[in-house]
């Protein structure tokens, strides 16, 4: 298991990325690489935004490859909430009777083969697995 902990801002995304993508190999399908970074993107970004309110907070990234596939769990200790209890956007729906937001949430659903979320010790720990 790799473990990196970054202060929750929009800046330490590419690193994010780079930490997350790197676990894969050079050898990497470019589809499930691209797929993941816009998970990370989606995950960390969030944090960054909602987590901690105006302050600045932390965002430990844990990352294991298995046999066939990778786990990324994004842990951090801001306000509680649980993504997938977020109800789904009606993607079909003219665009200007959307309500603004909650794409981020059902791409990452979408891209994901299992997530799950639970709150621990005060700590957010959202686990997503992708296949390969």
């Amino acid at each position: 298991m790799a473990i990196i902990c970054v202060d929750a801002v929009k800046e330490n995304l590419p690193n994010v990325i780079e930490f997350v993508t790197k676990k894969l190999g050079e050898n990497a399908d470019s589809k499930l690489v691209f797929e993941l970074e816009l998970i990370c993107e989606e995950v960390f970004i969030n944090i960054c935004n909602y987590a901690y309110g105006e302050n600045v907070g932390k965002a430990e990234i844990e990352v294991i490859t298995l046999s066939g596939s990778i786990v990324v769990k994004f842990i951090d200790s801001g306000k509680n909430f649980n993504p997938l209890e977020m109800a789904e956007p009606n993607i079909h729906a003219p665009l200007e009777e959307r309500n603004i937001g909650g794409l981020g949430i059902f791409m990452t659903k979408k891209l994901s083969d299992t997530l799950s979320y639970k709150r621990t010790n005060g700590k957010n720990i959202l686990t997503i697995t992708k296949n390969f």
